[in-house]
This record gives C-alpha cells, sequence and structure tokens, in this order.
C-alpha cells in the first residue's frame, strides 16, 4: 500500500441502469423496475392481471374496477385476492432458487 493512501480510497460506487419491463393490458401500461415482480405478474390470466394494475398501479378502488369490467366488487375482490396468492407462491418459489 502507498504510504498516506488508505485502502477506502479505491473504492468505487457505480450505479447501472435498472432494466426495465413493460406489461400492459388494454390501455393500461406499467414500467416495472423488478424482474421477480416483472415475472409474477406477467405469468397471470388477462382478468387478474387488470384486476391488479388498476388495484396497484392505477389505484381504482373495487367498486371502479367493477364498474369498468362489468363485474361484482366480490368478484374484484376474490380475483385480486386469488391473483396476490399466485404472485407470491411464484415470488417464493423463485427466491428460493
Amino acid at each position: 500500500m502507498v504510504k498516506g493512501v488508505r485502502k477506502q480510497d479505491f473504492w468505487v460506487y457505480d450505479t447501472y441502469p435498472c432494466s426495465k419491463f413493460s406489461i400492459s393490458v388494454e390501455s393500461i401500461k406499467v414500467i416495472i423496475e423488478n424482474e421477480i415482480l416483472y415475472q409474477a405478474l406477467d405469468m397471470l390470466s388477462g382478468k387478474r392481471l387488470e384486476i391488479i394494475l388498476l388495484s396497484y398501479f392505477v389505484e381504482l378502488t373495487d367498486k371502479e374496477i367493477g364498474k369498468i369490467m362489468s363485474i361484482p366488487k366480490s368478484s374484484v375482490q376474490y380475483n385480486r385476492n386469488v391473483a396476490l396468492q399466485q404472485m407470491r407462491k411464484m415470488m417464493e418459489e423463485y427466491t428460493k432458487e
């Protein structure tokens, strides 16, 4: 080591652009920066994906989503819960590997 130079003077902090993934349903397009989340969303059926996007990315209420999709509020709740369970299972399996 050179006299007067500390080891930490050689450390470099680099930032690299994150890969971005796009997922869309109808007129909703969402950019996702987390690959695991993208994979979990990508495996959902169209109806459940749309409900998740409208719930969490567009931030609509179950009543508003039901009106848009012409389904009862209870169906929105049920399909969102099933979708979240599917996503959780997939993400847990992915992180175990």
